[in-house]
């Protein structure tokens, strides 16, 4: 790491961040394990604290090498250095302090704007990892240092500090809360929202992250009441507006700062205490204007107006679902219809192939909507269908797809058998992208599969006569492969044999169901194998879905299905899934444990099945 060659650097860097995040998932799995009083599968040998009298110097030397220019999204030694010394920090926690902390001080307040710099990015770098307790008085020291350098000539040093002064709001907030403090860090932050894009970003960042340690401190630890007021009150209205103006800037798409801006108001909107309700409601009626504006001068925006605009559309209903969950019941009536006519315009541009690639977001929104307003949304969903079949079809556009899906799933979830003269056309759709797409972001199919279990829960009883039509698409696709791929791949087709066997259950199964199912229990018991296989690897959902399937196999074929269930491999993965922190997975094995041992040896269900396959 000491080489004047910048690919050099970056390697030895790059060892030591991966040596961390080996470290800190050793730590995960040692503190599961004496969750389970167990011995842990692997010994961390604790590298990097034995190195760190070594590696720590390195590192902050490193954070004094930033280029003069701003460097934009160029990995350089000084960004590597910072993000290995975060992760060192969470990696040895309390043991990076005394390493890290003479060179802050010691530079801090350097004439050389390098090592102001590098001392401001090495103290924010440290804040997650140690106790908070270790850090408070550390941070009451250097706060009103690290606000001051909000003036400092260099920008660099600007936008360092602020970043620090985001993350002391959100890990060491303590610190900021404090009266005076917390009215002297809104007023700075607030004047730099007007500085240089890779500043006013930082700075959104922190704004945001304050208004939401502003509401928790307001709630009392009461996390499900909304507080009347909070420190911001008096300020709300203007800072929001601040952050709109500054979204809105010419230049807002340098250094993320639209997203930063746009994601700070919505952060603002979401933690609002009810005295700045007024100002939500308004923010909301903004929020739809600005988008009507946007779909209004669509005819004639040139090819970059119109990537330009899209951007802001994409962020803008971001902000509408964000303003829309905070609404009252009655206010929401009063926006819905042209919240829903934005979204269809939006759509329909697609349809038209002059898409604003906002797609994704618009389905979204209007998931939102169905959730919020229930039964007054239903009159809509005919109308939308048109584009869900359209979005379904966007094979190579893997947003577009999944919020298509997700909008299927809520509306079968949310009006069940009401919309079954939709559903032949939903089932077409998603199984063709089950069986047929080529999904290279992998992200596709298993939600596909999910949506159609979750169609299947929806119909009950009704779903029967697409019941055989899913298991074998299922089963077609059900090819173990790249170990991550086919994690996702069998959680989602567990997922959906949950959805479809307790949709065909409906009051109780009856010969007719279970003769359906019966066929391909040696399929789903193969399935359930591989989760016990690889019990360490997948996750919490699996194991609960795996384990919900024992158990309604053993009530539904009893004794027919001990020699199939009883295995030590599923009862080792049941005991394991009985001790997890997840409520959901704790019951489902100890159910489906208990189901177990009701069962009777002698069993008929192995010849049976393979008879009837």
């Amino acid at each position: 790491m000491s080489s004047d060659t910048a690919e050099v650097v970056l390697q030895g860097v790059e060892f030591w961040s991966t040596v961390c995040e080996a470290e800190i998932n050793l730590s995960y799995e040692e503190a599961e394990a004496r969750d389970e009083d167990r011995i842990p599968t692997h010994k961390s040998f604790k590298f990097v604290l034995e190195h760190l009298a070594y590696v720590a110097p390195s590192l902050l030397q490193l954070l004094t090498r930033q280029p003069d220019q701003d460097e934009g999204d160029d990995w350089v030694p000084s960004k590597a250095a910072s993000v290995c010394l975060m992760l060192i920090a969470q990696c040895v926690q309390d043991e990076v302090v005394p390493h890290v902390v003479p060179f802050v001080g010691t530079n801090i307040q350097n004439t050389d704007w390098h090592y102001r710099d590098a001392a401001c990015v090495a103290f924010g770098s440290i804040l997650e990892g140690p106790e908070p307790s270790r850090l408070k008085g550390m941070v009451d020291q250097a706060y009103d240092i690290i606000l001051a350098m909000m003036a400092d000539p260099s920008v660099a040093v600007r936008d360092s500090a602020a970043w620090v002064v985001q993350r002391i709001c959100q890990l060491v907030r303590e610190a900021v809360m404090t009266p005076e403090r917390f009215k002297n860090t809104v007023l700075i932050l607030r004047q730099n929202l007007a500085g240089a894009p890779r500043v006013a970003a930082n700075v959104s960042w922190a704004l945001g992250t304050l208004a939401q340690a502003s509401y928790e401190v307001a709630q009392q630890n009461n996390h499900n009441v909304i507080p009347e007021t909070y420190a911001l009150s008096p300020v709300f209205a203007e800072i929001v507006e601040q952050l709109f103006a500054t979204a809105f800037r010419p230049e807002s798409a340098q250094n993320n700062l639209r997203t930063a801006a746009f994601g700070a108001v919505g952060d603002f909107i979401s933690q609002s205490p009810n005295d700045c309700y007024l100002a939500v409601q308004k923010n909301t009626v903004q929020v739809l204007g600005q988008l009507q504006s946007i779909l209004e001068k669509e005819p004639t925006l040139s090819s970059h107006e119109r990537h330009q605009y899209g951007d802001y559309c994409q962020h803008l209903l971001g902000v509408l679902q964000t303003a829309l969950k905070r609404l009252t019941h009655s206010d929401l009536a009063h926006v819905a219809q042209n919240s829903i006519h934005v979204c269809y315009q939006l759509l329909e541009l697609h349809r038209l192939q002059r898409s604003f690639q906002a797609e994704p977001e618009a389905l979204l929104c209007l998931q939102v909507l169905l959730e919020l307003m229930a039964d007054d949304f239903f009159k809509y969903v005919e109308g939308l269908n048109p584009h869900i079949h359209l979005a379904l079809t966007c094979y190579s556009e893997h947003s577009i797809v999944n919020g298509a899906l997700s909008l299927v799933g809520e509306i079968c979830r949310n009006y069940e058998t009401r919309v079954i003269a939709f559903v032949p056309d939903y089932i077409d759709r998603v199984v063709r992208l089950i069986s047929q797409v080529n999904d290279p972001s992998g992200l596709v199919k298993p939600k596909a599969i999910q949506t159609l279990g979750d169609i299947a829960i929806s119909l009950g009883t009704q779903y029967y006569n697409y019941a055989v039509m899913s298991f074998e698409c299922l089963r077609s696709i059900a090819v173990p492969q790249d170990h991550d791929v086919w994690l996702d791949i069998l959680d989602a087709i567990l997922d959906a044999c949950v959805g479809i066997i307790n949709g065909l259950k409906g009051d109780g199964f009856t010969e007719t169901t279970k003769s359906v199912i019966r066929a391909y229990v040696h399929f789903i018991i193969g399935l359930i194998a591989h989760v016990a296989n690889d019990a360490s690897s997948v996750p919490d959902g699996t194991i609960s879905s795996s384990a919900a399937i024992i158990g309604e196999f053993c009530q539904m074929f009893k004794s027919d299905i001990a020699t199939l269930v009883e295995r030590d491999d599923f009862y080792a993965f049941l005991n394991k899934g009985k001790r997890s922190t997840n409520a959901k997975t704790k019951g489902f094995c100890n159910w489906a444990l208990k189901e177990m041992k009701k069962l009777k040896p002698a069993s008929s269900l192995g010849r049976n099945a393979a008879a009837t396959r």
